[in-house]
């Protein structure tokens, strides 16, 4: 009975840990969401053998030995090499290329489409924006003007989206625009959003 739940707990680490650090890795580019625990679950498992391919690969070509690629030997530092190092830089490097659209679009080439991880355009474009100016108009037809900068936020949670613009300007007497020094920003319920329109910032706020 020991030795099923030593076996149990080898399983485990070997094919749901592993997959777990790259996910959380990778959550950290494209954002965490909300799933099912068993299509988590399933997430975890499929990544971890993911992960453990790239270790097979790695000992086919340094020794040609993969009679050890289920050992478990706590006292080896590789055993903690193949469980957490290498599932990290696997979720670093799938976080770089999904950020630098090179999966998706690599797909896309070859006639492949496939479901893009980023689950919403919302989530997709306060990704990839840097430094632009937003005109966001509400539910009931006012509209809001300012700025999506660094000190900005848009949330990624599901279920309550949020926006925070760090700068809101007002218009003038002469119909343009400026910042009102005083402001502290501004922020607005999802709920409350019906479009949002976005312009390069060309001066550089």
């Amino acid at each position: 009975m020991e030795l099923l739940k030593i076996e149990t707990i080898n399983y485990v680490v070997l094919f749901f840990i592993p997959g777990f650090i790259t996910y959380s890795i990778l959550s950290l580019f494209l954002g965490r969401y909300r799933s099912p625990i068993d299509i988590s679950m399933k997430k975890y498992f499929v990544l971890s053998i993911y992960n453990l391919l790239l270790w097979a690969i790695y000992i086919s070509i340094v020794s040609g030995d993969l009679s050890d690629l289920f050992a478990s030997n706590t006292h080896d530092p590789m055993l903690y090499a193949r469980i957490f190092i290498l599932p990290a830089l696997f979720g670093l490097i799938l976080g770089i290329l999904f950020i630098l659209h090179f999966v998706v679009g690599y797909f896309n080439k070859i006639g492949v489409n496939i479901l893009h991880p980023i689950p919403t355009s919302w989530d997709y474009v306060f990704a990839n924006i840097d430094n632009s100016r937003l005109l966001v108009t509400l539910a009931d037809g006012s509209t809001v003007y300012g700025y999506f900068g660094p000190n900005s936020f848009a949330s990624s949670d599901p279920k309550e989206k949020d926006l925070y613009l760090e700068i809101v300007f007002k218009e003038d007497k002469e119909g343009g625009f400026k910042v009102d020094e005083n402001h502290l920003g501004m922020l607005i319920k999802g709920s409350e959003i019906s479009i949002i329109e976005f312009w390069a910032d060309d001066e550089g706020e």
